[in-house]
This record gives C-alpha cells, sequence and structure tokens, in this order.
C-alpha cells in the first residue's frame, strides 16, 4: 500500500503543475499574431496615404522657394539695371549666356532631346532665339549689394533672364523649375 500512496502523491503534484501553467497562460498579455497584422495593416495603409501628401508638400516648397528667388532676382535686376544702365550678365568667348560658365559641358540640345529639361522656356529656346536668353551674374550682384545672398534654386538650378527687343528683362526662368 506504500507504493499506491506515493502514486497519489506525485499524481496531485502532477496536477497541481497543469494548473498552475493553466493559469500562467490564461494571465499572460500580449498580441496574438491576428492582432499584430491588423496593426500592421493599418500602419501601412496610413503611410501610403501620408507619404504621397508630404512628397507633394516638398515639391510645392521647393517650387515656392524657386518663385521667391525669380521675384527677388528681378525686382534687383531692375534695380541694377538703373543704377548701372545695363544687366549683370554672364558672358563667356563662345557666345553661350553663361550658362557654359555653370556648366561646361553644357548642349541646350541634347538637353532637351534627352528630355531632362522640362520649363516651357526651354522650348522656347529650342526654337532659335537661344541668344535672347542669359545667364545673370548672381555674385557680382551680391557684392554690389544688390543681393544679401546668392538666390540658389531648391534643386540646384540656374536662373535665366530674356532680354527683349528693348534690352530689358521680359522674363525669368530657372533652368530646372518653372
Amino acid at each position: 500500500m506504500g507504493g499506491i500512496k506515493n502514486m497519489k502523491v506525485k499524481k496531485k503534484k502532477f496536477k497541481k503543475t497543469i494548473e498552475e501553467r493553466k493559469k500562467l497562460s490564461t494571465n499572460q498579455t500580449g498580441f496574438t499574431l491576428i492582432e499584430l497584422m491588423i496593426a500592421i495593416t493599418i500602419i501601412v495603409i496610413v503611410m501610403a496615404i501620408a507619404i504621397p501628401n508630404f512628397q507633394k508638400a516638398g515639391e510645392t516648397a521647393q517650387i515656392s522657394g524657386c518663385d521667391g528667388n525669380k521675384k527677388i532676382i528681378m525686382a534687383q535686376l531692375e534695380n541694377y539695371f538703373m543704377i548701372n544702365g545695363q544687366y549683370p550678365l554672364l558672358e563667356n568667348i563662345d557666345g553661350e549666356n553663361g550658362i557654359k560658365l555653370f556648366y561646361d559641358d553644357f548642349d541646350i540640345d541634347e538637353q532637351l532631346a534627352n528630355g531632362n529639361w522640362f520649363h516651357g522656356a526651354y522650348q522656347e529656346l529650342a526654337a532659335n532665339d537661344k541668344e535672347d536668353w542669359h545667364a545673370v551674374n548672381l555674385l557680382e550682384m551680391k557684392e554690389e549689394g544688390f543681393l544679401q545672398q546668392i538666390a540658389i534654386c531648391p534643386r540646384g538650378g540656374f536662373y535665366l533672364i530674356k532680354l527683349g527687343d528693348n534690352n530689358r528683362v521680359t522674363d525669368i526662368m530657372c533652368s530646372v523649375l518653372n
């Protein structure tokens, strides 16, 4: 009988450990796989909606910054013209209107053919009036006090002005942004 008694004691201990395990497993806190999948799906959907909006806001800010630069340059060009009787233009020996001073191997025809320049003014350049567009010497304007700092396009473009028949500025453009 002593052996049967020992078996009953072992059985009780075994039952206790199973019951303790059940209590532990029901008291555990955490997320199930389904809950995690739902949370991740919601996060992905929110990101899919938010990221394009943030990108669009960034592009809008760049365009606004470039437009602001063009307005400042245009106003200060007129001030410069009133004082000096001419515009601060960059002209190099080849007559490429100063563009090659910024970019040595710049070829407007090649850029247009490759579709790298989307601004409408470049389409106008392709219509054989390239000589009307000139790069502005912003460094000279800064040195003479017309600009506090050199205006830089947010996307790295440079600014060109178009001179009309009366040799006055009729348009200003950025090589990258409208």
